[in-house]
């Protein structure tokens, strides 16, 4: 029991070391969920399955949906587009692994330039307050 207990101490010490000061649990959390937006099911608007085909005739359907000038586009009958199933394009593991990594870290520096910057997304979690949320 002694050996298993020190081990997962070392393993969860370990695993700590990989993410630099200040990058806490909830914020690996919210990292991970915007990394798997759909991991507890996909958005669906009600009204319009995969598969629907959206012309002229129904564009109604979608008004409340689409950017207005593609609104505009479907209501000439210049456009049409069919309804499809989310799809979901997660990244790679390393990728994820390297933003927990590397998170904090980098830096908008005082021209505007990436600096500190090793891999991985460089800014995981934007506060829409911070004046440089732009930039990131």
């Amino acid at each position: 029991m002694r050996f298993t207990t020190s081990l997962m101490a070392l393993v969860i010490g370990g695993l700590v070391g990989l993410y630099p000061a200040g990058v806490r649990a909830q914020d690996e959390q919210a990292l991970l969920a915007g990394f798997h937006p759909y991991r507890d099911g996909k958005p669906q608007v009600e009204g319009l399955p995969p598969g629907l085909q959206i012309t002229k005739d129904n564009a109604h359907l979608v008004e409340q949906v689409l950017p207005p000038e593609l609104f505009r586009v479907v209501t000439a009958g210049d456009f049409s587009l069919t309804i499809q199933e989310t799809t979901d394009f997660p990244p790679t593991q390393s990728y994820i692994d390297a933003s927990l990594t590397y998170a904090g870290q980098p830096q908008i520096g005082a021209d505007g330039e990436l600096t500190n910057y090793t891999a991985g997304q460089p800014f995981p979690h934007i506060d829409p307050a911070d004046p440089q949320a732009g930039l990131k």
